[in-house]
């Protein structure tokens, strides 16, 4: 009997000890299955899944092909390539080129010539394989879910690269070449065991944002108060439970955001913070805002939702700039004066 999928709604209900009982929608009507029957219909439905896969892909490779090689954004993602079609060296102008989800293990370097744009996200097989050429083009670099454990040190030849993404990779710490990127501005490390010597320092003096997400933190990164030059600095979905007290040493940060963390105390320093605009302290532990917040003169937005303040200073009013101001989820008590 050939049964027709319609679509797959799968819904399991337990009905015994150690016996699941599958429903499924087929034609529009309910039906039940063993675990047996329903183990074999899946691995039918994945068969047939990589299979059409398999035809997109072959469909999606033949249609860029057929492209105007004039084209300025070429799309080559998950279609399984371990190496570049020789038809992509006749794109002249390509600027951007996304590239993730395969397996490759180089690029020629033509292809690159003129390309600014270049995704190379979840490629595995680019693990200790890849070399970067020198290349004055690329100023945007998206290595994400690459399984590094070291950014390769031919890096330094991208001599233009303004920002790089290294997103959920296993990276602990940075090659030194880094630092010497002089157009270098953005890094994103989220999701990826950061050290705290991550070979990121006074050094590294051109690079103005940092993302730090979800990097399992449990202090602020102290390297980071050696790079005075940033402007924004992003820690969110850590556990940092303290901020540093000589932290006013950034003098330059304009945005920082911490949120979902274990805070429990804003330092005297941060209120020193003079040139900072956005702070974002949400589901935090904090319980005082002290009233040397007025010295913030150019904080614009300030997020203080999901903590545990019972108060605000009156001083909070002077701040000429501030614009929005969160506090949701508090333990605040309101009173109107007449």
């Amino acid at each position: 009997m050939v049964i027709r999928l319609l679509f797959l709604t799968l819904l399991i209900c337990l009905s015994g000890p150690g016996i699941a009982q599958h429903e499924l929608m087929v034609d529009g009507k309910i039906r039940h299955f063993s675990r047996a029957q329903f183990d074999s219909l899946r691995l039918v439905w994945t068969t047939q899944a990589e299979e059409q896969l398999k035809v997109n892909a072959k469909a999606r490779l033949k249609e860029a092909e057929t492209m105007n090689r004039d084209v300025e954004s070429l799309n080559l993602s998950d279609l399984g390539l371990e190496k570049l079609p020789d038809f992509v060296k006749e794109f002249y102008n390509l600027k951007r080129l996304e590239l993730r989800g395969n397996a490759l293990k180089r690029i020629p370097k033509k292809v690159l010539k003129q390309v600014e744009y270049l995704d190379l996200s979840n490629n595995p097989l680019l693990t200790g394989r890849f070399k970067f050429k020198k290349n004055n083009s690329i100023k945007l670099l998206d290595y994400d879910k690459n399984q590094l454990t070291q950014l390769p040190r031919s890096i330094k030849k991208l001599k233009v690269l303004q920002e790089i993404s290294l997103k959920e990779n296993h990276l602990s710490t940075l090659p030194k070449q880094v630092a010497k990127i002089k157009s270098l501005r953005n890094v994103d490390l989220s999701l990826n065991p950061v050290n705290p010597k991550l070979n990121l320092n006074a050094r590294s003096k051109y690079i103005n944002t940092i993302v730090l997400n979800k990097c399992e933190l449990k202090s602020f990164p102290l390297f980071l108060l050696e790079m005075t030059q940033l402007e924004n600095i992003q820690l969110n979905r850590n556990k940092i439970t303290t901020l540093p007290e000589n932290i006013d040493v950034l003098v330059n940060l304009r945005r920082t955001t911490a949120y979902i963390n274990e805070i429990e105390v804003i330092p005297p320093a941060f209120y020193k913070l003079k040139n900072l605009e956005i702070a974002d302290l949400y589901f935090n532990k904090i319980k005082v805002v002290d009233p040397d917040i007025n010295q913030m003169r150019k904080l614009n937005i300030l997020y203080l939702s999901n903590n545990e303040l019972y108060s605000l200073p009156e001083e909070i009013g002077d701040l000429p700039n501030l614009e929005m101001l969160f506090l949701h989820h508090n333990k605040l008590s309101f009173y109107q004066v007449h």
